[in-house]
C-alpha cells in the first residue's frame, strides 16, 4: 500500500516532503559576532575537536595522510602508512618486521622529508608498529 501511495505522488510532491538538514556547526565555532549566524565552514569546527585534544590543524593532518606517497618516496611508501600522530609523535605502520628496522634506520631522514613537506615542528619522532595482516 505505501507503494501505491508514493506511486501517486508527482516528483515535485516527493521533493516537497524530504526535508533536507542544513549541517552547521555553529555550535561548535564560536562566532566572532553575535550576529553571524550562518553555518561555518565545516574545518573550522573540526579543527575546534582536534584542538581540544591537542592535536594538529586538519590543514596539517590531511597532506600527512593524503601526501604520504610524495612525502617519504613511492619506495617507503609502498611498505609503510601512517597510522596516527600523537603531538609530534607519528606512529607508523610497516608491512613486516624487516621494513621495521629499515624504518627505525632510516628515521631521522623521514622525519627531515616530513620537515620540509609540512613545516617545522609537526613531526620530531617516528614510532614504528609492524602490521599484522587479517586474513
Amino acid at each position: 500500500m505505501l507503494m501505491e501511495a508514493r506511486s501517486q505522488r508527482t516528483p515535485t510532491e516527493d521533493r516537497d516532503r524530504v526535508a533536507f538538514p542544513l549541517v552547521c556547526l555553529t555550535a561548535l565555532v564560536p562566532s566572532s559576532s553575535h550576529h553571524d549566524n550562518g553555518p561555518k565552514p565545516v574545518v573550522d569546527g573540526l579543527n575546534r575537536v582536534l584542538r581540544s585534544f591537542d592535536a594538529p590543524p586538519a590543514t596539517t593532518l590531511a597532506p600527512l595522510f593524503a601526501d604520504w606517497d610524495r612525502l617519504v618516496g613511492p619506495q617507503v611508501a609502498a611498505h609503510t602508512r601512517p597510522v596516527a600522530l600523537t603531538g609530534t609523535t607519528l606512529v607508523v605502520s610497516v608491512s613486516d618486521p624487516a621494513w621495521a628496522s629499515q624504518l627505525r634506520w632510516m628515521g631521522d631522514e623521514v622525519v627531515k622529508r616530513l620537515t620540509e613537506g609540512l613545516g617545522p615542528g609537526v613531526v620530531e619522532t617516528i614510532e614504528v608498529r609492524v602490521r599484522v595482516d587479517e586474513r
